[in-house]
């Protein structure tokens, strides 16, 4: 069974473990159901809508997701919370004895070490990720 977003996001074993509050991501959460391409229930919808104007939800996963979020609107949790989902609980086509990296990109080194230490807050206070950890190892570069 595959774990989608919105489980992992609430489930305290795992990503919910680190970012507390639920009530406080839900948006974030009903956002983030829409960008995997999961359906969402009615009242979801209308969440979705309130920060999406006319926009439908996506049918299907996106490549790419922008969001206008003000100062403290948990732009660098959430990519961080997103990096550690696709890392963790998506499927990926690696080779034999591939190991497989995730990209975060950050407009600078001091936001690059901000979302790598919310990526290591997720992996730290989830009981489940803590063990698949064998190096937390940052390597930042500036172009």
């Amino acid at each position: 069974m595959q774990i989608r977003i919105d489980q992992a996001l609430t489930d305290k074993r795992l990503l919910g473990a680190a970012l507390g509050d639920n009530t406080t991501w839900q948006t974030w959460r009903i956002v983030m159901k829409a960008a995997f391409g999961l359906s969402l229930n009615e009242e979801e919808a209308r969440a979705f809508a309130s920060v999406a104007g006319s926009r439908k939800p996506p049918e299907q996963r996106v490549r790419e997701l922008w969001c206008i979020i003000g100062r403290r609107g948990g732009k660098s949790r959430m990519a961080a919370a997103v990096a550690v989902y696709c890392a963790a609980f998506v499927k990926h086509r690696l080779a034999a004895g591939e190991i497989g990296i995730m990209l975060v990109l950050a407009a600078s080194t001091a936001q690059a070490k901000t979302v790598f230490e919310y990526i290591r807050g997720f992996l730290d206070n989830s009981p489940a990720l803590r063990k698949e950890v064998l190096n937390a190892n940052p390597r930042c570069a500036m172009a």
